[in-house]
């Protein structure tokens, strides 16, 4: 048996670990990184058990003088990356070590998803003067993205031909990501290495819900509570498809109700006349679940997920934060046979809704795809049904944050996302409210770091908008931005007490004027 204490001392033929640590220590150690006790030597596991330790000095200074002495296996190439378990929408530190500076290296990156397709990524790089690459700080001089990003070779996933460039990485949220990573150069393998990602934390519990005709899934935080909980809506798309949300906000130390309104169980098959009380009686089961702080509950709904939920919160005070990507400030009509429904009812009427009227001059060649978005911009013409339409989101008991593309084609969340705003800004809404905006994104901003794939959607059919980069830009900017704003209007006391603000000051010496720079400020156009 030879721990990496002893494998040390042999090769610098001096005491081990210049008697900096105890054999109990290193023990110690190697276990709380859930290794056995003879663990093979390299530099990537010495480096880890001497930060574990606390001797990373020491560490530096063992590895220079045996390195610089010896050609041994503990100096050969080696892929790092870290944490090696971590949650999907955690930024990784990906390195490689031990190679010669000038020599040129490709990385490649492998990942399976749901359907057992393989996505693949490659970035090559020049070590620096120490053998090294950090995606985080280097560049790729060639691959399948350009420009720093420590999760470049994650994003830039496609499938080879004859599908690159034409699919979407489908996934299951209860199913690890596993991903390898390899370092070639010349065609010869240098290092390999695996890691893994999941969507919930190792101790958030979930629960299905079939409560009361409800149909969701609950995740729950560890620890007693109580806990801020929000409800999760997917889009048209139907099911359940905010499971994978729920897991995130939940592994941040949410309660999330993950909930479907159509689509799944005994739900309505398609997205027509869905009753808001639905929506009510979710929230009712939600505050009364123990763990749940009663007057800390918010909603993140995602396209008609997203009108949904600003719809709620104007309805119901007990939400205090709305967070709505790719939203909408007008009720539309159902996603069903026939445009002459509205998408929701309220107490057993329909709720008013702008009817979907086609562009005549939106008529791409055959073969190619649809811009929907083309024929909700059109639409948006009839303005005494955008008027009776609108949603009063002034009426919302708290703060809201939008995040749209100002490329979307599936409908332009972006114009609908400013006229939010500026209603929100006219009828003087009380609390400090947000719009994120990427100019080269489109409809599919994600959560998580995931291969971002095509923009096209139903078989390469309709078009979404935006571009890779620009989608992937979006999901990295705007989710950090979306944990921020829920901590402070759902978590932290004393930011809770300042989202609200007042317009005294621009009501009476600013006016309109005033409204109008308070409104470009809340937009933001990233």
């Amino acid at each position: 048996m030879r721990s990496l204490k002893t494998g040390l001392s042999v090769a610098l033929n001096q005491s081990p670990f210049l008697n900096v640590a105890s054999d109990d220590k290193v023990v110690a150690t190697l276990r709380l990184m859930a290794r056995p006790p003879d663990t093979k030597l390299t530099p990537a596991v010495s480096r880890l058990a001497f930060k574990r330790a606390g001797h990373v000095l020491c560490f530096a200074y063992i590895m220079a003088a045996f390195c610089a002495g010896t050609h041994n296996q503990a100096c050969s190439q080696s892929i790092e990356v870290s944490p090696s378990s971590a949650i999907a929408d955690q930024t990784l530190t990906i390195q490689v070590h031990g190679l010669k500076p000038g020599e040129a290296i490709i990385l490649r990156a492998f990942m399976h998803d749901k359907d057992g397709r393989e996505w693949q990524s490659y970035a090559g790089f020049m070590p620096d003067a120490h053998g090294n690459i950090d995606l985080s700080r280097q560049s790729p001089v060639t691959g399948t993205y350009q420009g720093i990003s420590p999760m470049g070779l994650i994003q830039s996933m496609q499938l080879p031909n004859p599908d690159y460039g034409r699919a979407r990485f489908n996934y299951e949220w209860a199913t690890p990501l596993v991903t390898k990573l390899v370092a070639e150069s010349d065609g010869k393998l240098l290092a390999s290495t695996e890691f893994s990602r999941t969507f919930a934390a190792p101790d958030v519990t979930t629960r299905v819900v079939r409560t009361d005709g409800l149909v969701g899934t609950l995740f729950v935080p560890p620890g007693t509570g109580p806990f801020p909980a929000l409800i999760a809506l997917g889009g048209s798309e139907g099911g359940n498809s905010a499971e994978d949300v729920g897991a995130l906000l939940s592994s941040h130390g949410y309660v999330c109700l993950a909930l479907a309104y159509f689509g799944a169980d005994s739900l309505p098959g398609s997205l027509e006349e869905i009753p808001l009380e639905y929506f009510v009686r979710a929230l009712d089961w939600l505050a009364d679940q123990k763990l749940v702080s009663r007057n800390r509950i918010g909603i993140l709904g995602t396209s008609k997920g997203a009108e949904a939920a600003l719809l709620l919160a104007a309805r119901d005070s007990r939400i205090r934060a709305v967070v709505a990507y790719e939203p909408s400030g007008v009720v539309w009509s159902c996603l069903c046979e026939g445009t002459g429904k509205s998408s929701w009812s309220w107490k057993g009427g329909p709720v008013a809704f702008v009817p979907f009227q086609e562009d005549p001059a939106n008529r791409p060649p055959e073969g190619f795809p649809m811009r929907i978005g083309h024929n909700y911009e059109f639409s948006l013409n009839n303005k005494p049904a955008v008027q009776k339409a609108s949603i009063p989101v002034e009426m919302i008991n708290g703060p809201i944050l939008l995040i749209s593309g100002k490329d979307d084609q599936l409908w332009p969340s972006f114009r609908l996302g400013k006229g939010i705003m500026q209603r929100l800004a006219a009828r003087h809404h009380r609390f400090r409210d947000r719009q994120l905006a990427y100019p080269d994104a489109g409809h599919l901003i994600g959560k998580a770091y995931l291969p971002v794939g095509s923009t096209l959607i139903a078989g390469g059919q309709i078009e979404t908008g935006g571009n890779l980069w620009g989608n992937a830009k979006a999901q990295e900017d705007s989710w950090p931005n979306v944990l921020t704003f829920l901590h402070r209007a759902l978590t932290d006391p004393l930011a809770m007490a300042k989202v609200k603000r007042s317009f005294r000051k621009d009501r009476s010496n600013e006016g309109r004027a005033g409204r109008q720079q308070l409104l470009k400020a809340t937009v933001e156009n990233r």
